[in-house]
């Protein structure tokens, strides 16, 4: 019994254990220098991006990820999030990066 129990909660703790959108993390987010790095370097390294907006003459590149987080096993419940993630470059119309922004997001999952 005690058997099938680790199993089921092995499976439950690794169901849906993929990240989704590109790789992105605070160190991958800013290799990039603002006023140095460019638009086809910041593609050749992270891929295309998953949006493009335009603000003013600038290009925004939007790069997003959702990962898992572990799971909780609370007072016979589990309980699980997943980490949100997005990076925004702000390139002028030379192609040249000015502004970085990242944040981090974790949400609940309802089940």
């Amino acid at each position: 019994m005690f058997k099938k129990l680790l199993v089921l909660v092995s499976a439950l703790a690794l169901f849906g254990c993929t990240t989704q959108g590109a790789r992105i993390s605070q160190t991958v987010a800013t290799q990039f220098k603002e006023g140095i790095s460019t638009e086809a370097e910041i593609v050749s390294a992270l891929g295309t991006p998953m949006g493009i907006s335009l603000s003013g003459g600038s290009r925004i590149l939007i790069y997003r990820s959702t990962e898992p987080l572990p799971s909780s096993l609370i007072l016979g419940i589990f309980y699980s999030s997943e980490l949100k993630k997005q990076v925004s470059y702000e390139v002028n119309s030379s192609g040249t990066l000015q502004k970085i922004i990242y944040s981090e997001l974790s949400v609940p999952l309802q089940r």
